[in-house]
């Protein structure tokens, strides 16, 4: 539910004409593009070209037509879409974190900081496996492999 309204076909191309400056819909929308990126953000495909296959007819444009309107996408565009994502998402959405700490030590707001603050480490430590390709360090490993593998990079 939340994603039929996050991906509103007539609200992101309202959005892409009242924010995008140089950008025009010509054979391509502004909404299918967000269909398109959504599937490989939310997983659903590996990657922009698994997922353009998949959709190519109903896309009725190149590969190169899609990629070029990607990378064109204007930062006023963006944000909006972003803005109308949040919106659409608080209507309809509570957060709820639960904890074993005894409500004397922590309160709601409490929690949630904690939260937060792992939530930023993780994705640190995301950022850092990317970035250094430590992939190997992802994925759960015998001793012996771990080992193999140490030794191969050194």
């Amino acid at each position: 539910m939340v994603l039929r309204r996050m991906l509103d076909s007539n609200a992101i191309d309202r959005l892409f004409s009242e924010h995008a400056d140089e950008q025009h819909h010509r054979s391509l929308l502004f909404s299918d593009l967000a269909v398109l990126v959504s599937g490989v953000v939310l997983g659903k495909h590996r990657s922009m070209n698994a997922d353009y296959k998949k959709m190519k007819e109903q896309l009725g444009v190149s590969v190169t037509a899609v990629s070029e309107k990607l990378q064109r996408v204007e930062l006023p565009v963006v944000q909006q879409l972003v803005r109308h994502s949040y919106q659409q998402t608080v209507e309809i959405c509570q957060v709820v974190l639960l904890t074993n700490l005894p409500r004397d030590k922590a309160d709601a707001v409490a929690v949630s900081e904690l939260y937060r603050t792992r939530w930023k480490i993780e994705t640190a430590f995301g950022h850092m496996t990317v970035a250094m390709k430590w992939n190997r360090f992802r994925q759960p490993t015998s001793p012996q492999k771990f080992a193999q593998s140490s030794a191969a990079s050194t």
